[in-house]
């Protein structure tokens, strides 16, 4: 075996101890290896000048060399808005390529300088590389996994799991855990070398690799199995599809009839005041005159505007968006400036309607909705009709719900897409769906079972009205706790919430324009998703010092109330005018605990912060 002494090596995200690299290693050579089990800034930034070679996956090679162009070009102008890939954008900002650096693309059984041996080990992200390496003496085997696995059988977060599910035909937005049998089959791989330690990308050693592999791919499955019984996809999707996700995730021991679900809710007719189709829904008064909530495309605006030609109704009072995705509001506009309806809602939904670049959420869409803010349980008569309007942070955290109440009639709760007869829509881990006291889908149940008498439940895409009961209220709710608990034993952070919410840490904007010659502020936003008040603190990074100047300084430290959301401002400016397209990033510490950020500054001329 070649003897190579590493000055030093890093491995997925973090340096790994340059003493266990250089361990049966001769000195003489002065080559320092950059080893990347993926291509993610946080390892890139970390390189020096004296890395002279870059090793990393032949898929992954593309981002090092020309990011701009493989990623952020085409992300920046069209693939941030009406996304569903859920594509993750710690990539670096600027190439590593230059003269003196060599990037080496690796696959499978490549083997580098007579040393490490390539395996492709797709998991927490799309093409990462493992490398592993066995010792002369003892044959004993060590794999450097990067972010496959933690120590104890952990993962980093639930939401880098997302994407397409090709075993059972749903796409990404869809996909949650789609990952997972990949990173199962990885990990099974790994086992398969029999090694005897594994490194991961925060230079942990795991000594007990077997038991490591095995715990975590008991955990992954106890979790997928949990989302099962509650899932809206069954709705949706169907037996066959769902079936086979579960198939692909729990193994040939997966049998459908022993599958806990929750037990179908009960249907009802629709009111005959109520008008439905698409994701709309038109609530028609006595009077003639229609409430119409969510608009899906300008097709399904025209289709309004037409009936209102042909007489079907007198116009339009107003109107309501359940959350900000494509498919319930991209045709709100024109209503709007059609009939001058104002169109209603409560926050934090009413922001990213009226701010959606300012936002990196999955579904949204370039358009500007003005919003006419109501609060939280306010409410307003229309005609015969009694609204109240509701934050209802359920399918996702930006996401409100409209009581309509007439007469002695049952009332009718419109949840968005937040419920179906077969459960919660928390298919996508990108929607910021919290688990917590008092948050997310746990809140929404609190509100559903406070309201009297018990209303019936419509969603966008389900037709007719349905009803959760107590016992499935019942059912839901121990399901999420039972939940909370499983991704404990799971996450590999201090508090589940900043495993499952992508955005605890965040720019607002995500997406700015800096005019010419004038400063623009710019926050970072930190959620605190702990018990107990924290100290958090916020490192920003542009990708070249010499592109802006900021103020005030790059590290500020704040302290936040359980629970709470809190900001902290620069302000920034063009250091010249050949400023173009520039990024921040910004690491954020506290307690164990270490989240990443980026920002988008665009010149005048390059794009809008809207």
């Amino acid at each position: 075996m070649k003897k190579i002494n590493l000055l030093t090596l890093f491995v997925g995200l973090c340096v790994v101890s340059s003493g266990l690299a250089q361990e049966n290693m001769t000195s003489g050579s002065e080559l320092t290896v950059l080893y990347l089990t993926d291509a993610h800034r946080d390892a890139v930034k970390n390189a020096d000048e004296r890395i002279k070679f870059v090793v990393v996956g032949e898929r992954e090679k593309q981002f090092l060399v020309d990011p701009q162009g493989a990623f952020w070009n085409d992300y920046i102008a069209r693939g941030r808005f009406n996304e569903e890939s859920c594509a993750q954008t710690n990539r670096p900002f600027t190439s590593i390529a230059q003269p003196h650096v060599e990037i080496r693309g690796v696959k499978e059984g490549d083997v580098i300088e007579q040393l490490f041996h390539v395996l492709e080990t797709p998991g927490m992200s799309r093409n990462s590389v493992s490398y592993w390496r066995g010792n002369g003496n003892d044959e004993s085997v060590l794999v450097m996994t990067g972010n496959l696995i933690h120590a104890d059988g952990k993962i980093a977060n639930l939401y880098d799991l997302q994407d397409n599910f090709p075993e059972a035909d749903i796409g990404p937005y869809h996909g949650f855990m789609a990952r997972a049998p990949k990173l199962i089959a990885s990990l099974e791989k790994i086992r398969a070398l029999k090694p005897n330690t594994l490194i991961t990308h925060l230079g942990q050693k795991i000594e007990n690799p077997e038991q490591s592999i095995d715990t975590l791919i008991k955990r992954l499955r106890a979790v997928y199995r949990n989302y099962l019984s509650t899932s809206a996809l069954w709705w949706y999707f169907g037996e066959k599809r769902m079936n086979a996700s579960a198939l692909a995730i729990l193994g040939d021991d997966f049998d459908p009839a022993k599958l806990d679900r929750m037990p179908e809710a009960k249907k009802h007719e629709n009111p005959d005041w109520l008008i439905g189709f698409s994701t709309t829904r038109m609530i028609r008064s006595e009077t003639g005159n229609v409430f119409v909530m969510d608009v899906s495309g300008n097709d399904v605006a025209d289709r309004i505007i037409n009936m209102h030609a042909n007489g079907d109704f007198k116009t339009v009072d107003g109107m309501f968006v359940t959350h900000y995705h494509h498919d319930h509001n991209a045709g709100v506009p024109k209503v709007a400036e059609y009939f001058s309806a104002p169109v209603y809602g409560v926050e934090p939904l009413a922001d990213i309607l009226e701010r959606p670049g300012a936002y990196r959420m999955p579904c949204i869409q370039n358009i500007t909705v003005p919003i006419v803010r109501k609060k939280d349980g306010e409410t307003m008569r229309w005609h015969e009709f009694e609204f109240t309007f509701f934050d209802f942070p359920g399918q996702t955290l930006y996401h409100n719900a409209l009581l309509v109440r007439k007469g002695t009639e049952r009332p009718i709760f419109f949840i968005g897409d937040s419920f179906t007869p077969t459960g919660i829509d928390d298919y996508c881990a990108w929607n910021r769906n919290l688990l917590k006291e008092g948050k997310g889908y746990l809140y929404c149940l609190e509100k559903i079972r406070s309201l009297e008498p018990s209303p019936l439940l419509v969603n966008a895409h389900v037709d007719p009205p349905f009803e959760l009961d107590a016992a499935r209220l019942d059912y839901i709710e121990r399901a999420l706790r039972e939940r909370m608990k499983l991704l404990a034993d799971l996450l590999a952070v201090p508090e589940i919430n900043f495993g499952i919410d992508h955005a605890w840490c965040r720019f607002d904007p995500f997406v700015a324009t800096l005019p010419e010659g004038e400063s623009i502020s710019i926050k970072v936003i930190i959620t605190n998703h702990f018990d107990h008040a924290c100290k958090f603190r916020v490192e920003i990074e542009p990708d070249d010092v010499s592109s802006f100047q900021i103020m005030p300084e790059l590290v500020q430290d704040v302290t936040l109330a359980p629970g709470k959301e809190q900001s902290i401002q620069w302000s920034i400016r063009a250091a010249s005018e050949r400023t173009q397209t520039g990024f921040l990033s910004a690491k954020v510490t506290a307690d164990g605990l270490t989240g990443h950020c980026e920002a988008v500054i665009l010149r005048d001329g390059h794009g809008e912060d809207r």
